[in-house]
Order: C-alpha cells, then sequence, then structure tokens
C-alpha cells in the first residue's frame, strides 16, 4: 500500500536525522519532488522518465526497496494515461462532430448554390426557348397570312365578278344613282388608312391595283380610282377614310374572327362582299 512506504519514508529519514533540505543536496533531488513524494502526491510530480529516476536515488540513499513506490507509480501512470486517452478520445469526438457539422454546412451552401445555377440555367433556357416560340410563332402568322391573303385575293375576284354579273337595274332611281357614281370613277381619291395594332388588307381599286401589307401601327396614305373593294384582317384595329371620310363598317364585321369584308363608291355608301 502506498501509505507502506509514505510513512517508512519520512520515519526513515527522521531516525537518520536528515532533513529534506539535507537529502536533497545529497542526491541532488529538488526538495519539491521530496516532498510530493513522501506526502504520495504523484500529481505534481515530473514526468516519469525523471520521476522514476528520483524514486530509485532517494530509495537507495535512505536504504530503502523501491519496489512498492514504483508499482504505486506504474499504476498512477496506468490510470492517467488512461483518462487521457479518454479525455484525446472525447476530444477527437467533439473535433469529428464539428467537422460533420461544417460538412453539412458546406454541403447545404454547395446544394443551394448549385439549386440557384440550375434555376437561373432554366429560366435563362425558358426565355430563349419562349423568345424561339415567339419568332416562330410570329413566322408562321405571317405565313398564314400570307396564304389567307392569296386566298382572299381568289375569293375576291370570283365574288367580285359575280356581284357584278348580278348587277341588274331595273328602276329608273337605280340607273340615276348608277351614272352619279360613274362620273366619280375616273377622278382619284385619296384613301387614308390608320393601323393601331396588327392587321393585313385587301384593296383592289377600278384599274385593279391591289395593295396588300402585313401592316403596323402607324398611318398610310393612298390614291385610287373608285370603286374600292376591301377586306380586312382584323377590323377592330383599323380605320378607313375617303377624302376625308371615315367608312362605317361596323355591320360588316364578322364577331368571331373580326374579318371585313365590303366595298364603296366613296365612303358613304357601302355594301357587303358576297363570299
Amino acid at each position: 500500500m502506498k501509505t507502506n512506504w509514505v510513512s517508512n519514508l519520512k520515519e526513515v529519514r527522521n531516525s537518520k536525522n536528515l532533513t529534506l533540505d539535507s537529502c536533497s543536496k545529497e542526491t541532488n533531488v529538488p526538495v519539491d519532488f521530496l516532498v510530493n513524494l513522501e506526502s504520495g502526491n504523484f500529481k505534481k510530480l515530473p514526468p516519469a522518465v525523471f520521476t522514476k529516476f528520483h524514486i530509485k536515488r532517494y530509495f537507495v540513499f535512505l536504504d530503502l526497496d523501491p519496489s512498492s513506490c514504483l508499482a504505486d507509480y506504474e499504476e498512477f501512470i496506468s490510470k492517467q494515461e488512461k483518462r487521457n486517452r479518454k479525455k484525446d478520445l472525447k476530444v477527437k469526438e467533439i473535433q469529428a462532430d464539428k467537422n460533420r457539422n461544417l460538412y453539412k454546412i458546406y454541403t447545404g451552401i454547395t446544394v443551394f448554390i448549385i439549386s440557384v445555377l440550375a434555376v437561373i440555367y432554366l429560366l435563362l433556357t425558358d426565355t430563349e426557348n419562349q423568345d424561339q416560340s415567339l419568332v416562330d410563332e410570329t413566322n408562321k402568322s405571317i405565313d398564314k397570312n400570307d396564304e389567307l391573303s392569296e386566298t382572299d385575293l381568289n375569293l375576291f375576284e370570283e365574288n367580285n365578278i359575280e356581284t357584278f354579273e348580278a348587277s341588274e337595274i331595273s328602276e329608273a332611281s337605280d340607273e340615276f344613282i348608277l351614272q352619279e357614281n360613274l362620273n366619280l370613277i375616273d377622278i382619284p381619291l385619296k384613301i387614308n388608312l390608320e393601323i393601331k395594332g396588327e392587321s393585313w388588307i385587301v384593296l383592289e381599286d377600278k384599274n385593279e391595283r391591289m395593295l396588300y401589307e402585313l401592316m403596323q401601327t402607324g398611318s398610310y396614305e393612298l390614291r385610287g380610282s373608285p370603286p374600292f373593294t376591301f377586306k380586312v384582317g382584323y377590323a377592330p384595329a383599323v380605320e378607313i377614310f375617303i377624302d376625308g371620310n371615315k367608312i362605317n363598317f361596323n355591320n360588316f364585321i364578322n364577331k368571331s374572327s373580326n374579318y371585313a369584308a365590303f366595298y364603296t363608291m366613296n365612303g358613304k355608301d357601302v355594301e357587303k362582299v358576297r363570299n
């Protein structure tokens, strides 16, 4: 037991009338070391390599066997090493937890950045696709309008011939109106088109002059000899004036398609074109 060799140290030293200072001078072992050793306080002793050497030297100086003291010291060192290993293990576990938390944080930040970049890429790609789709739809619309305009021109020519062939004047009042309108045919009239949106217009005058435009918003001025025949792709976006007189063709607008077809001599008398 530790108490045996501790008590023996003090008893033997006292029996030889030796003080701690004199023992320190004789053995070259520090006084503080001897004080802690005789009190059995291993915690305050220096590292093991020095402590074992000083223990052996002091015990030999007092003619004592150091084996029991060294055994207790080895047990103390063993327990201390276990505590240190546990402490180191706990420190390592704490550090590992910190590393895992940092890894989770870095992983979360990385995933977030990748997600944001992916969303930006998808938005940019979608915008490009929408722009391309808009261009494609516009081109299709233009192509479709071109096809419609050719069909409408053919229908207009056929319907115009049928209209004039079917017209018969049987009363004197009709003959007078016809003669008055015929007098206007040789006088060129000014035609103003006000476009407030995208629309196409087919216009034919007496000289079979055909005007076709896929018009944007703006004002257009033409001249021609009556009668005039109009076909308008999107009627609500178009206003037509002949010599300053606005043509009222609301009654000839198809409500489902906003398409209108009509003819007039002077802009005042408007007749429907039969398809």
